[in-house]
């Protein structure tokens, strides 16, 4: 191939992340650590690590899957048996999520998981949504060996707007068109085609929104809207049903923090019936997230999770504080916990709190997660099972779901935050590069 002095990489060939990064360093790393990297041994190091550990980090890698949304990545195959069966994704959730939390206190010494998490991190901001050149800098200290790829970033931008996860994906979503094994490529050119002719009809009449035939948007158009939350919308199932004691308390203490009024009076105008639902979908490509009042069988085996959801609530700053003063709910506070039910309520008019008309509010009771840190690659960990009181929050509170790693009796919390998501296509092309909408404040 001859290259003019125009033609030079990365600036016209993007060097692809996805195959130099998930493909190569990470499974060479692996490859290392298990001791099965073209027959090479540790020499006078000391990173391998033996089929005890190897076997039971499998175990941890193919159980996470239950405890991980389907939103967030596929199934993880076991990593001591199964490698064969890894693909780009299976190597990235390794490396992001999986292995932070598996590798700790595995290795012989310490040195060998602070250098991976090392890695994880300038990896972490190499998949940032922007890169300012302070980040640039940054990466380019943290990869001091790697100036090639430093140079890639330095030019092309953040790596997800020129790696191949869209591409591989599109190409994956054209093989159910295949319908002829004489004339298959007439197949795919008809299935591209169509595509391309719907994408168009989308943009030039704007009916994104009526031509968007995607599960998630038959699901929010099932949805049931409730006046005054106009970003979510309930999915069934539903019932109408009495109020669980504790829940109902804890509703009661809600109310009077709410409307600042006495308990007596929140007991007065609270209802103890309410309409429980089983979903809830945040619009615009949020998260769905599941109650777990509704699910039968929490416990069955291939069931993902999505019951755990991280929250914010305004906290008074002095709350930890009993020598001082309430300071008034002006710090937002980041929570954890399980989402146990979803209900609507109606509060009848009352001068008490001053309202005059019904007010419908939408609430969530959560069990939060009583929280221990952070490991090194920022991962929030806990106990296992490990809970604080029960809480009433209004729906608004609801941020995102989150995945667990189950390890050595504790939990390790993941989250799917820069542009992991934007691997996820679908036969929309605009599916190749929508981020999933994290609901900000």
């Amino acid at each position: 191939m001859v290259m003019t002095e125009f033609e030079q990489p990365p600036p016209s060939f993007p060097y692809d992340f996805m195959d130099v990064v998930w493909e190569n360093v990470v499974k060479t790393l692996a490859n290392l650590w298990c001791g099965d990297y073209k027959g090479l041994d540790e020499g006078k190091e000391e990173y391998g690590l033996n089929k005890t550990v190897w076997h039971a980090i499998g175990a941890a890698c193919k159980d996470s899957g239950d405890t991980i949304p389907s939103i967030f990545v596929c199934r993880a195959p076991k990593i001591a048996e199964e490698r064969g069966h890894f693909i780009a994704e299976s190597w990235s959730q390794w490396c992001m999520y999986l292995a932070p939390a598996l590798l700790r206190k595995r290795f012989k010494k310490p040195t060998y998981y602070r250098h991976f998490t090392a890695l994880v991190t300038l990896l972490n901001k190499c998949l940032s949504r922007s890169l300012n050149f302070e980040d640039v800098e940054a990466l380019h200290c943290g990869f001091a060996e790697w100036v090639q790829e430093y140079e890639n970033v330095r030019i092309m931008g953040p790596v997800w707007c020129y790696w191949a996860f869209p591409m591989e994906r599109f190409c994956g979503s054209l093989l159910p068109a295949i319908k002829s094994r004489r004339y298959p490529y007439a197949s795919i050119d008809r299935r591209v085609t169509e595509i391309s002719q719907l994408h168009q009809i989308k943009v030039i009449y704007d009916l994104r929104q009526q031509l968007d035939l995607r599960r998630r948007r038959d699901v929010e158009r099932r949805g049931l809207g409730i006046p005054g939350y106009p970003n979510s919308v309930f999915v069934a199932p539903s019932e109408t049903r009495k109020l669980d004691e504790l829940v109902y308390k804890r509703l009661i203490n809600h109310i009077a923090t709410r409307f600042e009024t006495s308990l007596s009076t929140a007991k007065a105008i609270v209802p103890k019936t309410a309409t429980h639902w089983g979903k809830i979908q945040w619009l615009n490509d949020g998260d769905m997230m599941h109650a777990l009042d509704f699910i039968r069988d929490p416990s069955r085996p291939g069931r993902r999770d999505m019951t755990f959801v991280k929250y914010t609530v305004l906290e008074d700053r002095n709350f930890h504080q009993r020598n001082r003063s309430a300071a008034g709910f002006d710090v937002f506070a980041e929570y954890y916990g399980q989402l146990l039910s979803l209900f609507v309520i109606e509060i009848p008019p009352s001068s008490a709190i001053g309202t005059t008309e019904i007010t419908t509010l939408a609430l969530a009771a959560v069990l939060p997660v009583h929280l221990n840190g952070r490991n090194n690659a920022n991962q929030v960990v806990c106990k296992a099972n490990a809970f604080d009181p029960l809480e009433v929050i209004d729906i608004q509170s609801l941020e995102c779901v989150f995945g667990r790693i189950i390890d050595r009796n504790k939990w390790v919390f993941i989250e799917q935050l820069g542009a992991r998501e934007v691997t996820q296509i679908g036969d929309d092309p605009e599916s190749a590069v929508r981020p999933r909408n994290f609901r900000q404040r």
